[in-house]
């Protein structure tokens, strides 16, 4: 199924391109028309950046799976849901130098004042 969507991808890119290079050309035309400059002999690149279709719990099971075969770092930049892999490492590696700080119980509690019961209203002069 994936290759079939990549050959289709693969004949519309060699589409847009031909289209793109006569949208070019009546962009040159334009441009030396009002005097802007002539540009008929600069080359164009006009790149699509395609995402490739992958399973990525495949992948993910790949990564889980070489541990100890491969470094952590190379496991880390296979890994799909990982955009930077050397801010990911480091990362990882202060949390794992670092533990979790804990925190007295005593800093979430309410006042003793207020425990156990709800604060009257307060009288307030002119309303009944």
């Amino acid at each position: 199924m994936y290759s079939d969507i990549d050959l289709d991808a693969n004949g519309i890119e060699m589409e847009f391109q031909a289209s793109m290079e006569e949208l070019l050309w009546f962009v040159n035309q334009h441009l030396a028309n009002t005097g802007r400059g002539n540009f008929e002999g600069t080359e164009v690149k006009v790149i699509f950046d395609r995402d490739v279709l992958i399973n990525e719990t495949e992948v993910i099971n790949n990564c889980k799976n070489s541990v100890g075969i491969l470094s952590d770092e190379t496991i880390v930049k296979m890994h799909p849901w990982v955009s930077d892999p050397g801010r990911s490492s480091s990362a990882s590696r202060t949390k794992r130098r670092r533990p979790w700080p804990t925190l007295p119980g005593r800093l979430y509690e309410k006042p003793a004042e207020r425990r156990g019961r709800l604060r009257q209203p307060r009288d307030r002069p002119g309303r009944r």
